[in-house]
């Protein structure tokens, strides 16, 4: 969800009066699948969040790396080992309709003195897709307790995992502030908004399109 929205759930919604509560919210985003084709209706997707993983060490010069603390290798660790669990689907649980849940590492920032020094800083993002029943409360504890987090601790560094805000000002200047989870939805098929949206569909789309789905 974008500021723009974040907006109106957080400053204009809170309280409004009945004629400003939308009966329906209709997302233009395109759709389309890559087996049934183009132009579908979307009626729920999997919920986002981001996952922070820092991991400060401690700096020395390259040439002598054992005075240091290297974030970069214990994080790389971190990470190979998520990439793993997330491979084997463990601790990843799964729905009919939206699909299992995911995670990848999708950002990094590395704070070093040079290229020929041991880092001081290594900050990691992990975009993680929430299927039904998966929280995000969850979703940091499974990072907070794999094995080389343990380890990165054991050794001296600091690992903090937590949940980023979005601070990222708008043109108008409003921050939103908000934790980066966005939680999942799903409209029932037989919701008379689902229904009504098929009926305009057969009438408006299907008769435009030539060839089966997919062509």
């Amino acid at each position: 969800m974008g500021p723009g929205p974040m907006f109106v759930m957080q400053k204009v919604l809170p309280g409004a009066e009945p004629e400003l509560i939308p009966d329906v919210v209709i997302l233009t985003e395109g759709t389309g699948d890559a087996q049934k084709g183009a132009l579908g209706i979307y009626r729920g997707q999997r919920g986002r969040m981001q996952i922070e993983l820092t991991v400060t060490g401690r700096s020395c010069h390259g040439s002598m790396p054992w005075e240091g603390l290297n974030p970069l290798e214990f994080g790389s660790a971190i990470i190979s080992e998520a990439a793993a669990k997330y491979d084997a689907r463990d601790g990843f649980l799964d729905d009919a309709f939206l699909g299992h849940g995911t995670r990848t590492a999708s950002w990094a920032n590395l704070e070093t003195p040079s290229d020929c020094a041991v880092p001081d800083r290594w900050t990691v993002r992990f975009d993680r897709r929430l299927t039904v029943g998966e929280t995000p409360d969850q979703a940091v504890k499974d990072i907070e307790n794999l094995d080389g987090v343990k380890k990165a601790r054991e050794a001296g560094l600091q690992v903090e995992v937590s949940i980023p805000r979005y601070e990222e000002p708008t043109w108008t200047g409003y921050q939103p502030g908000n934790p980066q989870v966005y939680m999942g939805w799903a409209t029932p098929e037989e919701h008379n908004v689902i229904q009504t949206a098929v009926n305009v569909y057969d009438r408006v789309v299907s008769p435009n399109i030539n060839g089966s789905p997919g062509k």
